[in-house]
This record gives C-alpha cells, sequence and structure tokens, in this order.
C-alpha cells in the first residue's frame, strides 16, 4: 500500500498509510530507501494476516484472570526477522557473530538509558523484558563461550572487547 512519511526522527520515522492508518517504524540513519520500504511493510495494512487466523480464543474481552509464574516453558511471539529476507531466522545466537549487531544492540541500550534519564523508563522496561526473553533460554555456559569465542574473533582482527565499545561510544557520539 502506498505510504507518505510524516515524521523523520533519529531512529524511527512515521508513516501514514492510504487508509488512514499511521506507524512508527524504526530505522538507522544507513538504510536505503528500499530497506525502508521493506521495514515499512511489516505495518502495512496490506500485509496483516487475517485477525481471525491469529486471534487466540482461550481468553475473552471483560475476562477477568490472575497472572502466575509456571513452572513450563511458555513459547512466545518472538520472531527475529533478517532486514533483507522475509524469513525469520531459524535461531539465535547469543552473541553476534561480528560487530554491527553489536552496535545495533548498543544503540538499543543506550537509547534506553537515554529515555530513562530523561524520566521515560518505557524503553529500558521494554528492553529488559526482551532481555529476559532472550537469555532466559540460554544456558549460562553457552552464554559465556560465545563471549570467549567473541572475544577471540576480535583478537583476530586486532580489536578488544574495550575497543569494540570504545568504537560504538565514538560512532554514537559522532552522529
Amino acid at each position: 500500500m502506498e505510504y507518505t512519511v510524516t515524521n523523520v526522527q533519529p531512529g524511527q520515522i512515521t508513516v501514514e498509510f492510504a487508509d488512514k492508518s499511521r506507524a512508527i517504524v524504526s530505522v538507522f540513519k544507513e538504510h536505503t530507501a528500499d530497506e525502508i520500504d521493506h521495514l515499512v511493510s511489516f505495518y502495512d495494512p496490506d500485509f496483516m494476516p487475517d485477525p481471525e487466523t491469529v486471534t487466540n480464543t482461550n481468553v475473552s474481552c471483560g475476562e477477568k484472570r490472575c497472572s502466575c509464574k509456571s513452572d513450563h516453558k511458555v513459547t512466545t511471539m518472538e520472531i527475529v526477522v533478517d532486514e533483507i529476507s522475509d524469513e525469520p531466522q531459524k535461531e539465535v545466537d547469543p552473541l553476534p557473530p561480528n560487530p554491527t549487531p553489536l552496535l545495533d544492540s548498543a544503540y538499543l541500550a543506550f537509547g534506553a538509558f537515554y529515555y530513562a534519564s530523561k524520566g521515560d523508563s518505557s524503553v529500558l522496561d521494554e528492553l529488559v523484558s526482551a532481555c529476559e526473553r532472550f537469555y532466559g533460554s540460554i544456558d549460562k555456559e553457552d552464554f559465556l563461550n560465545g563471549i570467549t569465542m567473541l572475544e577471540e574473533q576480535n583478537a583476530a582482527i586486532g580489536l578488544s572487547a574495550d575497543e569494540v565499545f570504545n568504537q560504538a561510544i565514538e560512532e554514537l557520539e559522532n552522529e
């Protein structure tokens, strides 16, 4: 569906579709116009599934229930989507294999802390919740092995963990 960009801000754009629906879409300054079209398509009403096929009928509006912790693993609807492909990734490594996703993670973390420092902790709360869902499914030993692997990769290309971090900080400050 055709859309109009109605607002451009650091890290996001607001779009209005031809049917007057709107979306706020996360973007990076490096994204091309085609990549932005692809990201906007995730919010396009033309690409949304039929609500009848995705609506859970185990609860209903107005029903009062109590939340509870459960011992069994509950599947969430968290899907990691590659920016180039519409195919969900089969699995997510505990740590990314190259510095670019690390920088993306740094942008998210620094953004969350920035907004929290301004009195709005909602982004930080969402980030912590996502971390709980993601890291809760990863064995601690696998995670620590991933850190060791990443340090070895950085050493192979001549960067220490501190240098990667400092490079990320420098890139953020230069924006």
